[in-house]
């Protein structure tokens, strides 16, 4: 598991807002666990 930083996860939500794909798309495009990215 990647230990990840508050600025780190920012990062990934704005990424996935921008891309246009669901949370479930965008965490199996980037190898994301979906539950923890929704906890985030």
């Amino acid at each position: 598991m990647v230990k990840r930083s508050a600025a780190e996860w920012r990062g990934l939500f704005e990424a996935q807002a921008r891309s246009g794909l669901t949370a479930s798309e965008f965490c199996k495009e980037q190898g994301l666990c979906p539950k923890y990215f929704s906890l985030q």
